[in-house]
C-alpha cells in the first residue's frame, strides 16, 4: 500500500446487515466414500518405506513417523 489510511471517528451512516451467503465448510467439501483396509508387510518393506520417509520434506517439516 502505497498511502496509509487514515481512520477518523466518525457515524457510519445507515448500516445493512445482510444474510450469511456463504455455503458451510460442510456443504463445501467433498464427501468421498471411505474404505478401512489393513495389510500385511514384510519387515524389508516397512524399512524402505521407514527410510523414504527420513529422505522426504515430510520428515524435515518434523512429522512423525
Amino acid at each position: 500500500m502505497k498511502e496509509k489510511i487514515k481512520y477518523t471517528d466518525e457515524p457510519m451512516g445507515k448500516v445493512k446487515v445482510i444474510s450469511d451467503f456463504l455455503p458451510s465448510p460442510e456443504e463445501l467439501a467433498l464427501k468421498d466414500e471411505t474404505v478401512k483396509v489393513t495389510i500385511t508387510l514384510s519387515k524389508t518393506s516397512v524399512d524402505f518405506f521407514n527410510l523414504r520417509v527420513q529422505s522426504s520434506w515430510f520428515f524435515v517439516l518434523g512429522c512423525k513417523k
